[in-house]
């Protein structure tokens, strides 16, 4: 019988296919640890592709795929994932390593969810007696498969065989009958072994971690695999990336001669940096260098040069450069762009080859030799088919503390890699115990390199555990800081406490000079467009004309937001300029002012914010005004954004005299020794465990699953994504939208359509409180519900959108908005 997988191709072919694709991903991880013999982990992956489809031998399901019938009988995920545990169960029967004896377990669940999401082993293995219809309605249909299957076993054996041989796997040449008879030992050998993993789990035994780690490695190859053969979707070939690209382009950018001022100062870090890399044997490095100190350069030589000296050793590193803010990113991979551009060859036949960027909002284009269709250039993206890869913490995290199939058909990727982690402090401090038990495992098991760069380190890993680049024989961290004397910070209470919002703008005024550029920034959007209206009226621009004032906040439109940024760089040549925002100013703006005030926050964020006065060290010193805000009923509004903790930190550590920015070091490391104090660590405990169980999704509130990791609170049902029509150009997107997206019958087009548009579509949405556009979402409930966007036109937009400040909301309905 001639087996089919896809409409268009064989059986064989596409195991045969899964199983090659498979084997390269896997021969490019690179295990530490010797109990975990690599050619074992490099077989579990071949028979993950041979067993996978195993299912797809029924005759129901040859009939689902020619005649679109088959019904439950033709579902072949449950029937392929038993008999992988049990092919590989009579391959490692005789095996004495202690990993091989857990490895049918974790082939099975890899191969169980190659279509979905993963579940708790719990939930797979052992069911929880409200599942136990559905687990036993599972084994009455693969019963009635293996009935079907019985009729061609041998040509299966025969088909299965050979595919080992070609594999140098001896695959038992009556595997089809040993299964037929023996699957209901499998099944009660996968029980035991989730028994030992939950025995293992109370001992807190160190392999548990390693186990979630190979699971992942194997479940990330298949899935990854599987997809690439299904769509045809050739494979990206590897390119080379000379070491020394950033030191060309510094040569031609900068005066590396320089030993004076800001130039002499970032050449010297950049030297330090880049010497010490010879030195640089542990697995975690830190870069703790100053705002505007060229850190983002400084880190692409670095790990370019780390990969260089690792291909020396066999192994060829991707570099993945991750940062907190999407707004972030295109400013960093336009920089790495122009450095590829003009000193890699080949850079521009195969662009994302060689760097790609991956966020929810980037565009989907993947050039390798020729541009790739649109469903190609989508998978290579999400699977990371690129040596420089710009992305942001979600795309790592919820890869690496993963359940969900699409994140996690990169993972493998990450096992050989160097992983640049910027501004990692964004990332909640409950969840900081929990990263450090993971990148440590994940160090400790690959050939990994992870670096931490930030002005504010935050004290995740011990000093003990980590290697600071900046520190050397002639110099250490601290001496960088201590050379620059750009600003000064001083903390401002009101006679002990806080400012009203009249209060803050009266101490404003008095302190205002017309020589002064100014920056405002505050916690909450409510309080930046109060200051803001109070600003336009204070300083009517007909008293005022050599005076600017500029609104910057989440609350107006991406698009529109960076030509206020480009605005703002071009009126400081002519004019002054005040900008009053949130902090949305302090990551990855690149604006200098001479004066900045700031609503308190956590130290480091004061610190990010000092990062936008006086950045380029002008001769004369920049200020750094911190002034608390409260709200009528006396609150402070930094508590209501930041919790209680930070804020209280803050408060004790924030001398009322001017500090220097010589200090500011010293300041952020006792914040952050403070704050660990203060970190409910029993998240990250419990997540840890759910690691070690597998306990990757489930239903049971009284359990912690890994689903449970989430970098941004789940408070979805509480906002809306909102398209506003602001222009012409707006209004002709989303007539193009509508046409092409929405109203289009072909779902393959819409798709396409979708991806093509969905970045230009973004520029123009903002997440915005659900109860402001309840009545719109009535109107609009089955453009919502197919498109998960609600739109006001223009002819509307006054109801909902003032073109100076953004979305109009009224105090009472503005709680916390930050950002």
């Amino acid at each position: 019988m001639y087996f089919l997988s896809h409409e268009d191709k064989r059986l064989y072919d596409h195991l045969n296919e899964v199983c090659q694709l498979s084997k390269r991903l896997v021969e490019d991880v690179h295990l530490k640890k010797e109990k975990i013999e690599h050619d074992l982990l490099l077989t579990l992956s071949i028979l993950n592709g041979i067993g996978h489809d195993f299912g797809k031998y029924t005759s129901y399901f040859q009939d689902h795929l020619k005649n679109n019938n088959g019904g439950k009988n033709s579902h072949h995920s449950f029937i392929s994932a038993v008999f992988t545990a049990h092919l590989v169960s009579k391959i490692f029967d005789e095996h004495n390593s202690e990993f091989a004896s857990f490895a049918p377990l974790l082939c099975y669940i890899s191969v169980l969810h190659h279509h979905g999401n993963l579940k708790a082993m719990d939930h797979v293995v052992l069911k929880p007696d409200d599942d136990l219809h559905d687990y036993y309605q599972r084994i009455q249909t693969m019963e009635i498969q293996i009935e079907d299957i019985k009729v061609n076993a041998e040509e299966i054996e025969k088909e299965l065989f050979e595919l080992g041989c070609y594999y140098s796997i001896s695959i038992p040449q009556n595997i089809v009958h040993s299964f037929i008879e023996g699957w209901a030992q499998t099944m009660k050998q996968l029980k035991q072994i989730q028994r030992k993993i939950n025995k293992l789990e109370r001992k807190e035994d160190a392999i548990l971690a390693e186990l979630y780690f190979i699971h992942q490695v194997l479940y990330s190859a298949l899935i990854d695999s599987d997809k690439h053969s299904a769509s045809n979707t050739h494979k990206a070939s590897r390119q080379t990336i000379p070491s020394d690209i950033v030191d060309l382009y510094r040569d031609d950018n900068f005066d590396l001669r320089d030993k004076s001022g800001m130039n002499g100062w970032r050449n010297k870090m950049y030297n330090t940096a880049i010497s010490n890399i010879e030195h640089f044997n542990d697995p975690i490095a830190t870069l703790t260098a100053p705002t505007g100190s060229g850190k983002t350069l400084m880190a692409y030589s670095i790990a370019l040069k780390l990969r260089e000296k690792a291909e020396e050793d066999g192994r060829v590193p991707r570099i993945i450069y991750t940062l907190p803010f999407t707004s972030v990113i295109d400013q960093n991979y336009d920089q790495a762009e122009e450095i590829f551009e003009k000193y890699v060859d080949t850079f521009k036949q195969n662009q994302e080859n060689f760097l790609l960027k991956n966020h929810h909002l980037a565009s989907i284009q993947y050039k390798n030799q020729e541009e790739r269709p649109v469903h190609e250039a989508l998978l290579l993206t999400e699977s990371w088919e690129s040596e420089f890869i710009v992305t942001t913490y979600i795309q790592l995290l919820e890869t690496l503390i993963g359940w969900r199939n699409r994140p996690l058909k990169k993972f493998s990727k990450l096992t050989n890699s160097i992983i640049i982690l910027d501004e990692i402090q964004n990332i909640r401090a409950e969840y900081w115990p929990l990263l450090r038990k993971t990148f440590q495992a994940l160090t400790n098991l690959f050939h990994c390199k992870i670096i931490l760069m930030t002005a504010t380190q935050p004290l995740i890993f011990s000093q003990e555990d980590t290697t600071e680049l900046l520190e050397s024989k002639a110099h250490t961290k601290a001496d960088f800081f201590n050379s620059m004397e750009r600003v000064d910070l001083t903390y401002i209470p009101n006679y002990g406490g806080s400012y009203s919002l009249d209060e803050w703008f009266q101490y404003f005024s008095e302190h205002y000079h017309r020589n002064k550029n100014y920056l405002a920034i505050f916690n909450t959007i409510s309080s930046s467009i109060a200051i803001y209206d109070k600003m336009t009226k204070r300083f009517p621009a007909e008293c005022y004309s050599n005076l600017k004032i500029v609104y910057l906040s989440t609350n107006i439109v991406p698009i529109e937001r960076q030509r206020r940024i480009k605005k703002i760089k071009s009126l400081m040549k002519d004019y002054q300029v005040i900008v009053v925002s949130t902090q949305v100013v302090e990551a990855g703006v690149d604006l200098d002012f001479d004066v900045v005030f700031r609503d308190i926050g956590p130290v480091d964020s004061i610190i990010q914010a000092s990062g936008r006065c006086n950045r380029n060290g002008r001769n004369c010193r920049g200020e750094v005004n911190i002034l608390p805000i409260c709200r009528d009923n006396g609150q402070d509004e930094a508590m209501l954004v930041y919790g209680k903790a930070h804020i209280s930190i803050s408060k004790e550590l924030l001398p009322k005299e001017k500090t220097r920015e010589s200090d500011f070091l010293d300041y952020v490391d006792r914040y952050f020794t403070l704050i660990q104090n203060h970190i409910n660590k029993d998240h990250s405990k419990k997540l840890w465990k759910a690691i070690q169980k597998l306990h990757f999704n489930g239903n049971y509130r009284t359990e912690t699953y890994i689903s449970d990791f989430q970098l941004i609170d789940d408070n979805n049902s509480q906002f809306v994504d909102v398209f506003f029509e602001i222009d012409k150009e707006s209004q002709g997107l989303w007539e193009e939208y509508v046409t092409n997206v929405f109203e289009e019958p072909n779902p393959e087009k819409r798709f396409k359509k979708h991806l093509d548009l969905k970045k230009e579509i973004r520029k123009y949405v903002i997440s915005a409180p659900l109860k402001l556009f309840q009545g719109d979402l009535k109107d609009q409930i089955d453009m919502y519900e197919r498109l998960h966007l609600l739109h006001i036109p223009y002819y509307r937009l006054s109801q909902h959108y003032n073109l100076e400040y953004g979305v109009i909301r009224s105090q009472t309905e503005v709680e916390v908005w930050m950002m």
